[in-house]
């Protein structure tokens, strides 16, 4: 919840004007959060690689976890 409710950005993809404004509207209540407008193919992309660095993130911690765990001795915490 914390995550969605204080966005570090908002990524706006927009076909028009229009589109765009009815985003700014439906997001006024996140205000100071730094907002990227682009169209949609850009936004989409923009998503997929903060989703894919994320869980590169989580997969390289998790992995470091289980080195510590297989060698013994070492926290994994």
């Amino acid at each position: 919840m914390r995550d969605f409710l204080s966005p570090d950005r908002l990524v706006f993809g927009a076909l028009d004007a229009p589109s765009l404004a009815a985003l700014e509207e439906l997001y006024a209540g996140f205000n100071g959060v730094e907002r990227v407008r682009t169209n949609l193919r850009t936004a989409e992309m923009i998503k997929y690689t903060a989703n894919c660095l994320l869980a590169t993130a989580i997969s390289f911690s998790n992995e470091i976890a289980n080195l510590c765990a297989a060698l013994g001795g070492a926290a994994s915490t």
